[in-house]
């Protein structure tokens, strides 16, 4: 599949010595953001650019889910160290909120619906929240 045409696929290099565990894709800004477990943070990455840049690095431990909400635009992400789940704007990162920090142990995957809300994966159990 083509992130730009029908005819031309395209990749994206992440060249780092990170630990990865967690990807997603902003289409509207073309722009992957990842999570970084070694140093505990979240990266993004334009398919234009060179480098990566630091998205949030304060508040993430080990971020196991990613997930972004295009219409909302937020980036959702799970942290299996804190039991946590966060949402941040992904215009301003600063401005994050913890939405679920009760009842949840190794928590993993997220999705997200911007119509519907978001869904964990966690402790082998399913979280809707809509």
């Amino acid at each position: 599949m083509s992130l730009i045409n029908n005819q031309t696929n395209v990749f994206v290099p992440i060249v780092d010595k990170f630990s990865h565990s967690a990807i997603d894709y902003d289409a509207r800004d073309s722009t992957i953001y990842y999570s970084d477990s070694t140093h505990f943070r979240i990266l993004k990455k334009g398919l234009n650019k060179a480098n990566s840049e630091v998205f949030l690095d304060k508040g993430v431990s080990h971020s196991e889910g990613i997930a972004i909400d295009w219409a909302g635009r937020n980036l959702y992400w799970t942290d299996e160290n804190l039991n946590v789940i966060y949402v941040a704007n992904l215009e301003h990162p600063e401005y994050k909120k913890l939405l679920v920090s009760t009842n949840l142990t190794h928590v993993k995957s997220i999705v997200v619906h911007p119509g519907y809300g978001y869904g964990a994966n966690y402790c082998n159990t399913v979280m809707l929240r809509c």
